[in-house]
């Protein structure tokens, strides 16, 4: 998997397994340095954080899982 698109961002799959914590540490370290210097991305990651919140919470009120 590629953590950056074509045009130098963090891709969606980065993003959304950034917001799961399910990223390789070295992936994740790498999505965490471009975070700190990137304001597109972070409003992005901010964006998948916040969906996937709202989602565990649905999950969690629906006794769903949202695990691996």
């Amino acid at each position: 998997m590629q953590v950056f698109n074509l045009s130098g961002h963090l891709s969606d799959d980065s993003l959304g397994l950034h917001a799961l914590n399910d990223l390789p540490s070295s992936q994740g370290q790498r999505a965490d340095e471009h975070l700190a210097q990137c304001v597109t991305c972070r409003s992005r990651a901010t964006q998948a954080k916040t969906f996937t919140s709202l989602l565990r919470a649905l999950a969690k009120h629906s006794n769903l899982s949202l695990t691996n």
